[in-house]
């Protein structure tokens, strides 16, 4: 992680990963360690049923959206250069195919032949963990995505995920709390902890799976409804993490088109006549907005009074936004259009409103 941003840091100076970043990255490797390593490993693979619940829902429900929030955008773009790599990536971050790899995953592998499977034969369990880790990612992707070419889902879109991630895990739960009968024999002749017998244990790890596994979800739809509450948009946009414009030359679009054109290498090298602090703060955090507004008051001082500006002479006429996006994006072609349109979008100099 810092070899990447180092070596990123020196292509473009003004890009480094944020303090909060950081520090998410840094908790999703802390509570890595944590779960397959020291006492919590120890209890789930040695003594109880129950411990191994805690670690799995660590596993996929904490180290996971940690590690997403704590990895910026352009440090995996590079990853979706390789045109493979990008068809991979865009197939399994649908929706409606990370809930199915994450929750068939989850499904087999509570199956008492593979997981008893994974209790005797150590190589069997880290698989068991690896599948975990990677489907989990893939399921938060919809949620967290760092990267607008792999969007995230709109906040309605979000929510309803969130309430359905609740329901297969529920079912899995409801197989183990209700069996009448020790489906995991390993446990069955493991030394007790607490008093709990190996039946309780069972009944307990799949409480712990089905009523604090369907609680953070709803909590998290929560988070989300006040998060779409505030953005008063329904569009997937809106739910987008904030990226810069235009695309970086040589970067994959959303399309899976190269950004390669001469348009391209120049509005990437060329500042922004007016940086506003909304634009800039697609790229980076708390600091680099408050240092795009202060550039923004530094320009305001310099140009003229917005009365002073030329407005529209006619309901017809030129308005100044559309004028300051084709001095700023010239061209004909789509993709000057569509920085136009982006441009626009965001309001523009901050002098035209």
């Amino acid at each position: 992680y810092r070899w990447r941003a180092a070596v990123h840091a020196r292509a473009v100076p003004a890009r480094r990963p944020t303090a909060a970043q950081e520090g998410c990255a840094a908790a999703g490797l802390v509570a890595l360690f944590l779960t397959l390593n020291g006492p919590i490993h120890d209890i789930s693979d040695y003594y109880l049923f129950t411990g191994h619940m805690v670690q799995h829902l660590v596993l996929t429900f904490v180290t996971p959206p940690l590690l997403l929030l704590g990895t910026p955008g352009w440090m995996l773009r590079p990853a979706l250069q390789v045109p493979a790599v990008a068809a991979f990536a865009r197939r399994v971050t649908v929706p409606r195919t990370a809930f199915a790899l994450f929750n068939l995953v989850l499904a087999v592998w509570h199956l008492p032949p593979l997981y008893n499977s994974a209790m005797y034969y150590h190589p069997v369990h880290i698989l068991q963990h690896l599948m975990f880790l990677v489907t989990a990612v893939i399921v938060w992707w919809p949620l967290l995505s760092p990267l607008p070419e792999l969007p995230r889902l709109s906040y309605p879109g979000q929510m309803l995920y969130s309430f359905l991630m609740t329901l297969p895990m529920t079912v899995v739960s409801v197989f183990i709390v209700y069996a009448d009968h020790v489906l995991y024999p390993a446990y069955a002749s493991a030394p007790r902890l607490w008093g709990l017998s190996p039946l309780e244990d069972q009944r307990l790890g799949g409480l712990i799976m089905w009523i604090p596994g369907g609680l953070f979800f709803y909590l998290l739809a929560s988070v989300i409804f006040f998060r779409w509450s505030r953005s008063q948009r329904d569009d997937r946009a809106s739910a987008q993490v904030h990226a810069a414009w235009p695309p970086a030359p040589g970067s994959v679009t959303r399309w899976g088109r190269r950004s390669s054109s001469r348009h391209d290498l120049a509005c990437a090298a060329a500042p922004a006549p007016y940086p506003s602090a909304r634009v800039a703060g697609w790229a980076g955090g708390r600091a680099d907005r408050e240092e795009a507004r202060e550039r923004d008051h530094a320009h305001e001082r310099l140009l003229p009074e917005p009365d002073a500006l030329p407005q529209p002479t006619c309901a017809g006429g030129a308005d100044p936004r559309r004028q300051a996006g084709r001095r700023r994006f010239p061209g004909r072609g789509a993709r000057a259009r569509v920085a136009r349109r982006q441009y626009r979008s965001v309001g523009g100099p901050r002098h035209l409103g």
